[in-house]
This record gives structure tokens, C-alpha cells and sequence, in this order.
């Protein structure tokens, strides 16, 4: 089903019609409301459809629910959209001390639930409400203070699927990361793959010694399968001069690690009396190839059964571990897949929603308009005008 954002995206030049925010709106809000409400004065400003301006940047999946949301803060703050804005440009100290206000009524209700506002607003959509009001008001000209609903993001709130975190959220999450998570999210932010498939990486599929290489994983790479739905994607993805950089010097730090670990094995099992035939035998898997795991454990693991220490492969459920660490350091609640809402929502502000890059970017099958651009990805030079722009 196409979002409320697309169906009435024709519909936009049509004559405003009025809207008066209801009295009640603790109950779902139908489809048509929506619509209504989209098209109305109520998100209007000097010829401008706020609201719109802002859905749009957004991905397909997540429009409707912030739409809904805005709506509902509306509502409680009885206040529309443009009425918000034009108080942000007019006296943002007040827009300030109203969002502020919000925020103490707020948690003061899911402390002392009087009025049981978690029944209709639980805390996962008072999350995304927060980001919401706070991503209209910036994408229409108005910076309220950084403050403004930070005790609502730290209320350390189980990851949402739709969840796009921010510019500023991701760089807080990278100061608070460690070195190896440091590299991951900095990966994730510019190559937005599925943590399967992030976890699957080779070295011999990154071509770094090229001026901004570009990633290339065909289907059967993809999401640890190839089948049915998944024929025919195709992830390309440009990457920049900083993440080449950083990724050199982790293959270089990897490189001197298998290195070391080889000597010390080597001596520690000449020390137990084994031959040197015996021993290149048993170290085999610690010399380095470029078919070896882009991200690794930062431990080395002994196997009691082959007597040998191993450098693994980072498993699925310690990346998953280190991010849900970092929530609990940060209130910001990112995953893996934050990462790929975060690039969609990217590249559909500034190249919209026809862009070839959309479903490289994702692995996804091109669908549409975007179907006409073929195999894109062999075009090395047009990949970098779109990843630039």
C-alpha cells in the first residue's frame, strides 16, 4: 500500500481546506482523516505545506506513522503545525518554553498515569513524536534548542523498527563507541548493509587500493540468501575517502595481529615438542588472506580440541550486544538497521524518491522508474556523481 504522503502528493496545488484539531484523538486515526489533514490549513504557511516538506524526506515505510504522531502532539499542545512554525520564527523562546512544558507534562503522566496516557501514546511513539515535531520544525527553518526533548530520547527505549536516528544522534553514538564500533558505525553510515551481510564481509570485496572504490554484492550475498524475492538485487555502494582510510588502517592492525599471534603460536607449540611440519599445519588458519572476515573478534578464541588459538569472525549476536551497550551509554536506541533508514532518508532529501542510488544503497530490487537504470553500478563514474550529490 502507497503512503498517505504519495496519494495526495497530486493533490497539492488543489484549494486548502479547513481543519479544527478534535476535541478527542485518543483513539487510531483513520486513513481518510489523515488525508484531510494533510491537505488542510492546518499544516499550511505562506503557500507552504510544512508537514509535507518534511514527510517527503522520509522513507515510504515510516510517513503515515509520523504523520499520525504529529497529529497527535497537535492535538495534546492544542496548537497546529504552522501554528508552531510561525511561533518559531516569530519568538522561538516561547516555542522553546511550550516544547518544554510538553516534556515535563509528559513524563510526569508516564510517572503518575492519571489520565493513563500510555494507553494511547506508548513510549516507543512518544519517542518517534519527539523526533518528529523536532525534524518538521528544522526542515522549515526553525532550531529550537538541543535540549528540547532530551530526557524523552535517554528514557532508554527498546529499539522500533522505523527508527531514523538523526545526524547528531549517530555522532553522539560514535564518541561513545569503542574502536572496533567506532569503524562499524562509521561503515554502516556510509554502506548500509544488513548486519548478516555486514558480518559476511570480505576483505576481497573491498578494493581499496582504488580511488573511491565501490561495493559491489550481488544477490546471492544479499540478506545470507538468493532466493525468491531476493533475485536480482544488487547492493553498489561508493566509499569515501575517510572510510578507505580507516579501513586500510584496520587491515593493517589485522594484518600485524595475525602476524603476532602466528609467532606466538608458533614458538609456544615448538616449545611443546612439535615439528615445524606439524606446526605450519596446525597455524594454517592463521595465515592471512584477503578472503579473511573484514570485522573480527577482538579476542583470541583457544580451541581445546586443535590446541591452537583462533582470530573469528565477529558474531552476530556480540554486534548486537555492543549496540544494545551503547544504547544504555547514550539513551540513543540504534541497531544495525537504523543505519539503512538512516541513508534512505538521505538520499531521498537531496535525489528523491526516482533515484538509482535508493535501491543500491539498500540491496533492493529496482522497482518502477528506477528499473530503467539497468546495471548502473558498472558505470564507476556515474555511482560517484549520484554519491557525491
Amino acid at each position: 500500500m502507497t503512503s498517505v504522503v504519495e496519494e495526495i502528493k497530486p493533490l497539492l496545488n488543489t484549494k486548502t481546506r479547513k481543519f479544527h484539531l478534535p476535541k478527542s484523538i485518543n483513539k487510531p486515526i483513520p486513513r481518510e482523516a489523515l488525508k484531510r489533514y494533510l491537505l488542510s490549513n492546518a499544516v499550511q504557511l505562506n503557500g507552504q505545506n510544512l508537514l509535507y516538506n518534511y514527510l517527503k524526506t522520509l522513507s515510504s515505510t515510516v510517513q503515515d506513522m509520523y504523520a499520525r504522531l504529529i497529529l497527535r502532539f497537535s492535538w495534546i499542545v492544542n496548537m497546529t503545525i504552522s501554528d508552531l512554525v510561525e511561533l518559531g520564527k516569530n519568538n522561538v523562546e516561547e516555542l522553546n518554553k511550550l516544547l518544554n512544558d510538553f516534556e515535563d507534562w509528559i513524563l510526569e503522566e508516564y510517572q503518575n498515569p492519571s489520565k493513563k496516557i500510555s494507553k494511547y501514546l506508548k513510549e516507543s511513539q512518544l519517542l518517534n513524536m519527539a523526533k518528529g515535531v523536532k525534524g518538521c520544525l528544522k526542515a522549515n527553518g526553525v532550531n529550537v534548542d538541543r535540549k528540547i526533548f532530551q530526557r524523552i530520547f535517554n528514557m532508554h527505549l527498546e529499539p522500533q523498527r522505523g527508527y531514523i536516528p538523526t545526524k547528531e544522534e549517530i555522532k553522539r553514538a560514535y564518541t561513545q563507541a569503542h574502536k572496533r564500533l567506532k569503524l562499524i558505525i562509521q561503515f554502516l553510515t556510509n554502506v548500509p548493509l544488513r548486519r548478516k551481510e555486514l558480518l559476511e564481509l570480505r576483505w576481497s570485496d573491498l578494493n581499496l587500493e582504488e580511488k573511491e572504490p565501490i561495493l559491489v554484492l550481488k544477490a546471492h550475498r544479499l540478506k545470507g540468501s538468493g532466493k525468491g524475492r531476493y533475485e536480482g538485487c544488487v547492493f553498489a555502494m561508493v566509499i569515501c575517502e575517510n572510510l578507505r582510510k580507516a579501513l586500510l588502517e584496520r587491515k593493517k592492525e589485522e594484518l600485524e595481529r595475525f602476524k603476532a599471534l602466528y609467532e606466538s603460536e608458533f614458538k609456544r607449540l615448538s616449545d611443546k615438542g612439535l615439528d615445524e611440519e606439524t606446526i605450519k599445519q596446525k597455524l594454517k588458519h592463521l595465515e592471512w588472506s584477503d578472503d579473511t572476515h573484514v570485522f573480527l573478534s577482538s579476542d583470541n578464541t583457544y580451541n581445546k580440541q586443535k590446541d591452537v588459538y583462533e582470530i573469528r569472525p565477529l558474531a552476530w549476536k556480540t554486534l548486537g550486544n555492543e549496540f544494545n551497550q551503547l544504547k544504555k551509554r547514550t539513551g540513543i536506541p540504534i541497531t544495525c538497521h537504523s543505519f539503512r533508514y538512516y541513508v534512505e532518508s538521505v538520499i531521498l532529501s537531496v535525489q528523491g524518491r526516482n533515484s538509482p542510488l535508493l535501491d543500491y544503497a539498500l540491496g533492493h530490487k529496482p522497482m518502477g522508474v528506477r528499473a530503467r537504470y539497468g546495471k548502473l553500478y558498472e558505470d564507476k563514474e556515474r555511482m560517484r556523481e549520484l554519491f557525491k550529490e
